[in-house]
C-alpha cells in the first residue's frame, strides 16, 4: 500500500485513539479486520444519534467489537453491544481482547452457522436464537454487518437483515463493511427491496461502507408514465428496470402512440410483474398529447416520467419516496446524475440542485431547460394548478412547462444516479443533432420568460437594460434565432451588432447573389460552400436539397431549420410551405410587450436587404 493510501487509515486510527483512549493496544487493523476509516465512520454515526443507551448488534467480531465496547462504555452508559462470531478460535481471541481492554458492556456469543430458509433459498448464517432473550424487550438501534466472510456462500451477508428485522427499531441504522464487493452490493439491494422505504448513503472508505437507515414515513404512490412509439425492444428494458425497483408503491401507465411493431405484446409480458395499465391510440398524436393523456389517467399522487428508450436505476423511486418525506414543500424532484449510454460508452451527466434558489433558477432558464424531463417526479397537483403540457410544443415541451411553473414551485435534486439515458440513431448524431433541431420552440420559451419577468429581473448581473438585452440576444442566436436576436439588439440601440446577426443568418444577402445561388441549386453539392458564404440559412437550404436529391427524408428537418434561422426566406419555386409555416410563425410572432415594435423592425430589415 502506498503511503498516500495509508494516510486515511493513520488519520482515522489517531482519531479513534484520541476519542476512545484505548487502555491496551489494538490488534492489527489490516487484512480481514475492520479498517480504521470504516470504524471512525461508524463511531461518528453512532455519536451523532440521539440514542441515550443504544443497543448495537454485530455480525463478525474482532477489532470492531473492542472499538464498539469502548464507545458504549465512554459515551453511552447503559448501552450494550451484542456480537456474534462463528469461528471458535476467533471467538476466543476476541474474548481475550475484551478481557485485556476490561470492557464489560459487550456480550460476545460463539454462534456457529445454522441453516435458514429465506424465501426460496437456504442460507448458512450465525445462530441468532439467543438474540430475543438477550435484548430483553429492547430494540436494536445499530446493526453492524462485517461477516460472515464472502467465501462461505453467495449473498453470505444477506440474512443479517431478514433475521434481525423483527427486532430492529423503526429508525435503525445498518452498517455494511466491504460494500464495494459485488456480493455485498447484491445483498444490500435485496435489503432495500425488503424495506422499500429507507435512506442510504455510501461512504468511500477503503473497502466501502454502506449506511442504511430505516424510517417510518409516508409512502407516496407514484404513477410511472411511459410514452412509447415503435420501440418495443427498448420498452422491454424500460419496464424491466421498473420490475427491479427497490420501492413497491407505484403503478405504471403506458401510452402507446399508435405503434405498429407489436408493442402491446411486450406490455403483456409485464402485466403479472407490475401494476400496469396500457392505453393505445389508433393514430400518432405526439408527445405533449401523450403526456397530458398519461397525467389524466394516472392514479398516483406523483407523476414520474420514464422515456421508452431509457431505464431507471434500482433505487430511484425509493430515493424519491425518501425525498418526499424529507422535503415536503418540494413539488418537483429529479435525479442529480444520469448515465449516458452511447453504444458501449458510458458517460456521467450532472444537473444542478436549485432547491430554494428562486433567482438562480430564473437566471438559468434564460440559458436552457434547468431540470431534466427523463425521470422527473412531479406532484400531480402541479398540473391541476398550472395546466398540462402545451400541445403546440412537439419538442421542448418540458422546457415550456418548467418556464411556467418555476420558480413558483419548489424543486429538489436527489443525490442519486437515477436514469440511464440512451443515445441512439433516432435521438442523436448527424441530422439528429442540435445543429439541425427546430429551436423555434426554445425561442418562444425564452421570449415569454423575458416578457413575464423583465430583462433586469432575469439577468440581475447587468445594471443597464441595454447590456442585458444584448446578452439575451446572443443567447437567442446560440439557439438559431438570429432574427429575434437581431430584434433585441436593435431594440437596445445596437444597430451595427444587429446587422451582423442578420448577415450571418443570410437575412441581408444581396439579391443578385441569392438569384445565383438558386440557379446553382440544381447542383447542391457545389452550392454548399456558396451558401455558407451567403449565410447560415442558405447553407442549410443547400444541404436540405442535397439530402432530398439522395432520397433522405430528413431533408425536411434541415429545411425547417433554414427557415428558423431566416424566417424571411423566399424560394423561387413551389414547396410545401405548411412544413415550415409553424416554425416561421413562432419566430415572427409577438411574444409580449417588448415585441410590439416588430413591424417597425421588419421595415428596418427590409430597408437593408441589397
Amino acid at each position: 500500500m502506498k503511503m498516500s493510501d495509508s494516510f486515511p487509515q493513520f488519520e482515522a486510527y489517531l482519531q479513534l485513539q484520541k476519542l476512545l483512549d484505548f487502555r491496551f493496544p489494538l490488534n492489527p487493523t489490516r487484512g480481514w479486520a475492520a479498517s480504521p476509516d470504516f470504524l471512525i465512520e461508524v463511531v461518528k454515526e453512532i455519536l451523532s444519534s440521539e440514542k441515550e443507551a443504544p443497543v448495537i448488534v454485530e455480525f463478525g467480531s474482532g477489532v470492531s467489537t473492542v472499538v464498539l465496547g469502548y464507545l458504549v462504555e465512554k459515551f453511552f452508559p447503559g448501552g450494550r453491544v451484542i456480537s456474534f462470531e462463528h469461528d471458535y478460535d476467533f471467538y476466543l481471541e476476541t474474548l481475550k481482547q475484551l478481557e485485556l481492554h476490561r470492557l464489560k458492556s459487550v456480550s460476545l456469543l460463539f454462534s456457529p452457522f445454522k441453516y435458514y430458509r429465506l424465501g426460496e433459498r437456504s442460507f448458512r448464517f450465525y445462530d441468532t436464537s439467543l438474540l430475543e432473550e438477550l435484548l430483553k424487550g429492547k430494540k436494536v438501534d445499530f446493526l453492524l454487518v462485517d461477516g460472515p466472510p464472502e467465501f462461505t456462500q453467495e449473498l453470505a451477508r444477506y440474512p443479517a437483515l431478514p433475521l434481525t428485522k423483527p427486532y430492529l427499531a423503526d429508525d435503525f441504522t445498518l452498517f455494511l463493511d466491504d460494500a464495494n464487493r459485488p456480493d455485498e452490493r447484491a445483498a444490500s439491494l435485496a435489503w432495500k427491496r425488503e424495506l422499500s422505504l429507507y435512506s442510504s448513503r455510501e461512504v468511500p472508505t477503503e473497502k466501502g461502507l454502506l449506511i442504511l437507515k430505516g424510517f417510518t414515513g409516508y409512502k407516496p404512490y407514484f404513477s410511472v408514465c411511459i410514452l412509447t412509439y415503435n420501440r418495443k425492444e427498448y420498452l422491454r428494458e424500460a419496464l424491466k428496470s421498473l420490475v427491479e425497483q427497490t420501492y413497491d408503491n407505484f403503478e405504471v401507465v403506458v401510452y402507446d402512440d399508435g405503434s405498429t411493431d407489436g408493442t402491446e405484446r411486450v406490455v403483456e409480458e409485464f402485466k403479472g410483474k407490475l401494476k400496469l395499465r396500457y392505453f393505445r391510440s389508433k393514430e400518432n398524436r405526439g408527445r405533449p398529447y401523450g403526456r397530458n393523456f398519461c397525467v389524466g389517467k394516472a392514479e398516483g399522487e406523483w407523476i414520474v416520467w420514464l422515456d421508452d428508450d431509457d431505464r431507471f436505476n434500482p433505487e430511484l423511486l425509493s430515493k424519491y419516496a425518501e425525498a418526499v418525506n424529507r422535503y415536503p414543500e418540494a413539488e418537483v424532484f429529479y435525479s442529480k446524475e444520469f448515465t449516458i449510454e452511447e453504444g458501449s460508452k458510458l458517460h456521467l451527466w450532472f444537473f444542478r440542485d436549485f432547491y430554494r434558489s428562486h433567482d438562480e433558477i430564473l437566471r438559468y432558464m434564460v440559458e436552457t431547460s434547468p431540470v431534466p424531463n427523463p425521470g422527473a417526479c412531479i406532484k400531480r397537483e402541479v398540473f391541476e394548478r398550472f395546466g398540462g403540457y402545451d400541445e403546440e410544443f412537439s419538442r421542448a415541451q418540458d422546457y415550456e412547462l418548467w418556464s411556467r411553473i418555476f420558480p413558483e414551485v419548489e424543486r429538489k435534486a436527489v443525490a442519486y444516479n437515477g436514469v440511464v439515458y440512451r443515445l441512439h440513431g433516432s435521438n442523436i448524431s448527424g441530422l439528429g443533432s442540435f445543429e439541425f433541431t427546430d429551436t423555434s420552440f426554445e425561442s418562444v420559451v425564452k421570449r415569454r420568460l423575458l416578457d413575464r419577468w423583465g430583462v433586469l429581473n432575469l439577468l440581475k448581473e447587468f445594471e443597464r437594460e441595454e447590456e442585458a438585452l444584448a446578452y439575451f440576444a446572443g443567447n437567442l442566436k446560440l439557439f438559431g434565432d438570429y432574427f429575434n436576436g437581431a430584434y433585441y439588439l436593435w431594440l437596445a440601440g445596437r444597430e451595427v451588432e444587429a446587422e451582423e446577426f442578420l448577415k450571418e443568418s443570410g437575412l441581408l444577402a444581396k439579391r443578385r447573389k441569392v438569384e445565383l445561388f438558386f440557379k446553382l441549386l440544381k447542383e447542391p453539392q457545389e452550392t454548399l460552400k456558396f451558401g455558407e458564404k451567403l449565410g447560415s440559412s442558405y447553407y442549410l437550404l443547400a444541404l436540405a436539397f442535397l439530402l432530398k436529391e439522395k432520397g433522405n427524408g430528413r431533408y425536411k428537418k434541415v429545411l425547417t431549420k433554414a427557415f428558423v434561422v431566416n424566417p424571411l426566406l423566399e424560394l423561387p419555386f413551389d414547396f410545401d410551405r405548411e412544413l415550415v409555416a409553424p416554425s416561421v410563425n413562432r419566430i415572427l410572432r409577438k411574444e409580449g410587450k417588448l415585441e410590439e415594435k416588430k413591424e417597425e423592425f421588419l421595415y428596418w430589415v427590409k430597408g437593408r436587404v441589397g
